[in-house]
């Protein structure tokens, strides 16, 4: 009898299995996602904060170096998490001090992702900001872990992130 037991208890385990890996192979490899938020803080600051990538590298506690270019709006840039973590960014576009786009280029996860930032000033202390998020992943088991997750995680990173810097203006 406890044979048995055991038995259909392995048959439950192998047949969950291989419904995810059937499943990992129809898992939704795209997502757009989308958060806006008002901040107390004036348009410039929070501009400043989100386009001066050398000066995260202060306040930021997840990255342990960075590489950036030297222009004034950073157009390539990597944060380094180990010394073999890190996460590849190119800007997209902007225009200062409105909109602001990147991508995200994460080789461990094999996401690539697209952040826009729109920056509305409410007054001359308060800026709305709405922030979309389109990712693709190359990796079905990351297809997967974000299907059964939230989709919203990397924008929810990118919003605490902001927080964070502006924190610490």
């Amino acid at each position: 009898m406890l044979k048995k037991i055991v038995i259909i208890i392995n048959l439950i385990f192998v047949g969950l299995a291989v419904s995810v890996v059937i499943y990992s192979f129809f898992a939704k490899s795209t997502y757009t996602v989308s958060t806006q938020k008002t901040f107390p803080y004036p348009q410039a600051t929070i501009w400043k904060v989100l386009t001066d990538k050398r000066g995260q590298i202060n306040w930021r506690k997840d990255i342990i170096k960075q590489s950036t270019d030297t222009n004034e709006v950073t157009k390539v840039w990597a944060e380094y998490f180990t010394e073999k973590d890190s996460v590849d960014y190119t800007l997209l576009s902007f225009q200062k001090p409105t909109k602001y786009a990147y991508q995200m280029h994460n080789r461990k996860f094999e996401l690539i992702s697209e952040f826009s930032y729109e920056l509305i000033p409410i007054d001359d202390k308060q800026t709305k900001i709405i922030v979309t998020e389109n990712t693709k992943s190359y990796n079905r088991w990351a297809s997967v872990f974000f299907l059964f997750n939230k989709n919203d995680l990397n924008l929810q990173v990118e919003m605490n992130r902001l927080e964070d810097g502006l924190r610490h203006q």
